[in-house]
């Protein structure tokens, strides 16, 4: 059966339409892995860092997504919460970082969000800029366990019960 010119249109939209569709199928979700469990009995924090959020804006730096999820409400100047979600930029070459985003969060509630952009200041050994830069600037998370619940908030109710 031959085809009309309204049919090739037809079969050239819809190939242009799941051209453009790809990118969103192929988006990846969360690779959250265990950075590590800090705090004290009855209090305790997971703190996670998800390798999948990986970017590199220029050859030299790279930005992540680190989380932590608590076990208990915590307050502060703003509402209850028990999620706390950063994004750092590193500069692989210069050995310098700065925390670029902070959201706050009550289970999945947004309670606040700041962009803020301070100045890039050296990693210091022993922080957690100071054990993430090796990581995120490698682009090898391997050192740090995947979490074995399907969602960081599933990890932190097997972890600590809540």
């Amino acid at each position: 059966m031959r085809k009309g010119p309204g049919r090739v249109l037809f079969h050239l939209a819809a190939s242009l339409v799941g051209l453009a569709a790809a990118p969103a199928a192929m988006a990846q979700a969360p690779e959250w892995r265990v950075m590590m469990e800090m705090g004290k009995p009855g209090d305790r924090a997971l703190l996670l860092v998800d390798g999948r959020s990986l970017l590199s804006p220029t050859r030299d730096t790279r930005t992540v997504d680190v989380s932590s999820f608590y076990s208990t409400i915590q307050t502060d100047d703003i509402k209850p919460y028990n999620v706390i979600r950063l994004t750092y930029r590193f500069d692989c070459r210069a050995k310098t970082g700065q925390r670029i985003r902070e959201v706050i969060l009550h289970d999945d509630k947004q309670l606040s969000r700041i962009e803020a952009v301070n100045p890039m200041a050296p990693v210091k050994p022993g922080t957690l800029q100071g054990d993430l830069i090796g990581p995120v600037c490698s682009g090898n998370f391997s050192t740090f366990p995947r979490i074995t619940a399907a969602t960081p908030a599933l990890e932190r109710k097997r972890r600590f019960g809540r």
